[in-house]
């Protein structure tokens, strides 16, 4: 039987990398990293030629997109049981709408088309870690909310995880349970 695919979303420093590695390590699995934070890593590497950090870029999303499917379809196979995904199509839409106004349509339509069996919408009201990757603290409630229409919206089904790391621990392992 195929991994249920629980996707971890939410903002910017909401604790969605650390949640992933908790619950797997909790379920005995694996989970699967947000390709962006690699990519926008290689960008503080190599800023600019003004030698300032490069914003990602409009047309960038889509091999974003393109190479976290990929991870997700790589992991799937390896996956016993349950695979937690730091971050999906959701969030990589939700930024480009509010980042450009705009979402590529292949982007959309392979957001249509992804599939998770459940979201853990982490809520942003733990502290901001600026870790020189993230750029947004003031945008963390209106980033929070958007997910959470787009979440509605497209009729997926998603659990509000809140408060310190060890209850969100317990909170994405009691949903876990309930939902499956």
């Amino acid at each position: 039987m195929e991994a249920k695919r629980i996707a971890v979303i939410g903002p910017e420093s909401s604790g969605k990398s650390w949640l992933c590695q908790e619950l797997a390590g909790y379920f005995g699995t694996s989970w699967v990293e947000e390709f962006a934070r690699g990519y926008m890593a290689t960008l503080t590497l190599n800023p600019s030629p003004a030698g300032r950090e490069r914003e990602i870029r409009f047309e960038e999303l889509t091999l974003i997109a393109r190479r976290q499917i990929l991870s997700v379809e790589e992991a799937v196979p390896k996956a016993h049981r349950y695979l937690f995904c730091d971050t999906d199509l959701h969030n990589i839409c939700v930024w480009s709408e509010y980042a450009f106004q705009r979402c590529d349509p292949w982007l959309a339509r392979a957001e249509e088309n992804q599939h998770f069996d459940l979201y853990l919408l982490l809520k942003p009201d733990i502290p901001w870690i600026a870790d020189g990757i993230r750029q947004n603290p003031h945008l963390r409630e209106e980033l929070f909310a958007r997910y959470e229409a787009r979440l509605i919206e497209k009729k997926r089904p998603y659990v509000i995880i809140r408060g310190e790391p060890k209850a969100r621990l317990h909170q994405g392992i009691k949903a876990i349970r309930d939902f499956f």
